[in-house]
């Protein structure tokens, strides 16, 4: 992506890299702190237990079903004991993303549930595996007194988070 990510981290002292196969798509991050190269190559070089983290940010929706599970096992493999998995998607719980917004980019494959990510994080045999919804779309019905929580439970459905991140530790 645009290296916003690692670009924070570094700021805040810790060590990061980011990779992509493509070069054009890293902005604000210097050459030290960036690799062009395939995902999966890149993976394959690490060392087992070699990470403290693995963070994919909109990357699985744009894999086949094949590829998400190498992932995640890769992921498992590469980072050490206590290390995080960070997986962010956009959410298919709401209606407005799977429906709409998920299809603005023509080069996403197909939705990835939440609960697909739970399933196969836990398979692969991480644990405190948790999904939490990020980037709250903000949408609202007007003029609905008297209804609080058929609207609270209308608008997490039909607008909810625009993302969701899978967080799960080896």
């Amino acid at each position: 992506g645009r290296g916003e990510l690692v670009q924070v981290l570094l700021e805040e002292g810790h060590a990061a890299l980011g990779v992509d196969s493509n070069a054009g798509q890293v902005v604000d991050v210097d050459a030290e702190h960036f690799v062009e190269a395939d995902l999966f190559d890149w993976l394959d070089r690490q060392p087992d237990a070699s990470l403290r983290a693995v963070v994919s940010m909109h990357v699985v929706e744009h894999l086949p079903l094949d590829l998400q599970v190498r992932l995640v096992f890769e992921a498992r493999r590469v980072l050490a004991d206590g290390g995080l998995l960070v997986l962010e998607t956009p959410n298919t719980l709401s209606v407005t993303t799977a429906a709409s917004n998920f299809w603005v980019d023509p080069t996403h494959l197909r939705p990835v549930h939440p609960l697909f990510l739970e399933f196969l994080a836990s398979e692969a045999g991480f644990t405190d595996v948790t999904t939490r919804p990020l980037h709250e779309l903000p949408v609202s019905f007007p003029a609905t007194e008297g209804a609080d929580e058929l609207v609270r439970d209308l608008e997490s459905l039909l607008f909810g988070a625009g993302d969701v991140a899978l967080v799960a530790r080896r």
